[in-house]
């Protein structure tokens, strides 16, 4: 049985929320390492645009992409299901996903998600 869209959103909150206070720490190091104009320069995204987060991201978008293929009838639109509500949902990790300006999924000659 696959999961629901529910349990998928939840999944991928509990994952950003564990690694949040990581990511947190990571930036604050970098920015006492430099100043803060030039680590903001190099992660102009933020949180959102760490690796570790753009992985999770990319991992929780493809299984939507399943979800959605297995069921052609009820679409769930990725970046509201993984940004978007997250916003209203985990208000305590929203500033790592709304970091996230570009959409890290490519799409293949057959339009295939990649």
């Amino acid at each position: 049985m696959s999961e629901s869209i529910e349990e998928i959103q939840a999944a991928y909150i509990d994952e950003v929320r564990a690694i949040a206070p990581q990511l947190e720490a990571w930036l604050e190091q970098r920015i006492a390492e430099e100043d803060e104009d030039t680590v903001l320069l190099r992660w102009a995204t933020g949180l959102g645009g760490h690796p570790r987060f753009i992985e999770i991201y990319r991992r929780y978008y493809l299984k939507i992409e399943e979800l959605n293929e297995a069921a052609r009838q009820e679409l769930h639109d990725q970046a509201d299901v993984l940004i978007s509500q997250v916003e209203e949902l985990a208000p305590d990790i929203a500033e790592i996903v709304i970091g996230l300006f570009f959409n890290p999924i490519g799409v293949d000659a057959n339009e295939e998600t990649v």
